[in-house]
């Protein structure tokens, strides 16, 4: 009986004995008296408690190093050592799990638990001298609930912050994916889990290195590693997480004062990247050219019809689905949006183009946007200029296979003499699984100013270099003065080749 006056929500719950799967339980047929009221209103969220550090002899407001130094409280699990034996971050994150768990928790309420592990046990260790991880073992509780492993809270992250590890996962059942995951999660909203990772289905087995992309946390945030097994056989391991790039720095000189005392630098502002931790550096950016984070189109970038592929708009949510990012770069949320190139079989090394508007020429002009590379089987994302409408697309920048499972910032400067269009290309891997390409939040520089008409000649035409002697034409790196008629002659006069640059193709 339901004796209470508050919100309620009733649970059943099915427990499984120990290693034991021979056991069945049911339920049917449920019902309610008339004195049970549906209600329209949500439960409450409790608060969370935030755990502290007791002062300690150091007094309050300072942390107690292990060699009995003190330091600042606020220095404490700050991604930094500030403790010469570097205590103050030995349960802040990294963990080679050779003692003991780091911080890191077992919060588990189902029958699968992590627990600490040594080569004695029937997984082999990661190195040849042994030592020690973490693993999932079977006990009793909820059926089929995750393993969860959760870290301790941890500070604000800056956007290059990052995390590797090794892993080793064994699914008898690989449709039962996701099996192992990783996510990122805000103190202060648990129920808003952020998935940042799950292993590429080809890397069961044996022991693989991963490195995930944490990017800008603002605000105090946890990581928690959840595996879900499904067979007596299925097994998943973690060891040596380590850290990286991840402390909040201050800029020297001081470019942006943030609004909360940090300080940036000028090339993060408008880079969809709350880099202040307060907004302040994502507030004025009616300056800047063409951003586009595509939550609503694709803006005033284009499909390009010299392409046999299509980039599609998707959400996270099913960009995951496809083996992409689980959210966007904007938002970090299943429900924002990005360019994403799916291939299918017989698309291997097809390329998919989209086409910026026509912008004026311009010394130096530059292009920020974030992508996403990851996969065993990636080809490659490349940025061109072209400077006509039959011109041959000349690349400016290239990353070729896969760079780490999370969001990259690239930044792309353009010095061009006439005017341009840009073209952002991604090409097929060899196999249609494992070849994600991505591409989100794009933005120029206010330096770059769009063509009123947006148009582009049929072909570049040579002209007068003012520094050169009449009829000859400079090299564009090295202002090589040469005669006109060594311009698109199909041979490259020019060191840097761009003598032949801009030339109409026959």
């Amino acid at each position: 009986m339901l004796g209470t006056v508050h919100t309620v929500s009733p649970l059943i719950r099915g427990y499984q004995p120990f290693n034991d799967r021979r056991g069945t339980v049911a339920i049917d047929d449920v019902t309610f008296t008339p004195g049970c009221t549906r209600s329209d209103n949500e439960l409450p969220i409790a608060p969370t408690v935030i755990p502290t550090t007791p002062a300690g002899p150091c007094g309050v407001g300072s942390w107690q190093c292990s060699d009995e130094t003190c330091i600042d409280r606020e220095l404490f699990c700050d991604f930094n050592n500030d403790c010469s034996d570097g205590s103050d971050e030995a349960s802040c994150g990294p963990c080679d799990f050779e003692t003991d768990l780091c911080g890191y928790k077992d919060v588990s309420v189902g029958n699968h638990r992590w627990i600490q592990s040594s080569s004695s046990s029937s997984l082999r260790a990661r190195r040849e001298a042994g030592g020690s991880y973490v693993r999932v073992e079977t006990t009793t509780g909820l059926f089929d609930e995750p393993a969860i492993l959760e870290s301790t809270i941890l500070p604000d992250s800056s956007p290059k912050c990052s995390v590797e590890f090794w892993y080793q996962f064994e699914f008898s059942d690989l449709s039962q994916l996701p099996g192992l995951l990783l996510q990122a999660i805000d103190v202060t909203n648990p129920a808003a889990a952020i998935e940042l990772w799950r292993p590429p289905t080809e890397t069961t087995g044996s022991w693989k290195k991963a490195t995930v992309g944490i990017g800008r946390q603002s605000g105090d945030f946890k990581i928690r590693f959840m595996a879900f097994l499904y067979q007596d056989a299925d097994m998943a391991a973690i060891d040596d997480i380590v850290w990286q790039e991840c402390q909040v720095e201050h800029a020297v000189p001081c470019d942006i004062l943030c609004g909360n005392d940090l300080c940036v630098a000028y090339e993060t502002e408008c880079d969809f990247t709350d880099d202040c931790g307060d907004g302040t550096d994502e507030l004025a950016c009616d300056n800047y050219k063409e951003r586009c984070d595509f939550e609503v189109d694709t803006c005033n970038w284009s499909q390009s019809s010299s392409d046999a592929l299509d980039w599609l708009l998707v959400t996270g949510g099913e960009g995951g689905t496809y083996g992409g990012p689980n959210g966007d770069h904007t938002t970090q949320t299943p429900q924002g949006h990005y360019l994403y190139l799916r291939s299918f079989e017989g698309d291997e090394g097809t390329r998919a183009r989209v086409e910026s508007q026509v912008f004026l020429p311009v010394e130096e002009c530059k292009m920020r946007f974030w992508y996403f590379m990851y996969g065993a089987n990636v080809n490659s994302l490349t940025v061109f200029v072209i400077n006509a409408v039959n011109d041959n697309p000349r690349e400016v920048w290239s990353k070729k296979g896969a760079q780490f499972d999370g969001w990259v910032k690239a930044e792309v400067t353009f010095d061009e003499s006439s005017k341009f269009k840009v073209l952002v290309e991604g090409v097929a891997g060899t196999k249609t699984t494992d070849d994600h390409i991505s591409f989100d939040d794009v933005s120029f520089t206010p330096a770059c100013n769009l063509d009123p008409d947006n148009t582009l000649p049929e072909i570049v035409e040579p002209t007068d270099t003012p520094h050169c002697d009449f009829g000859m034409l400079a090299c564009k790196s090295d202002k090589v003065c040469l005669p006109k008629r060594n311009f698109c002659d199909f041979v490259f006069d020019c060191e840097d080749g761009s003598d032949e640059d801009g030339c109409r193709e026959y």
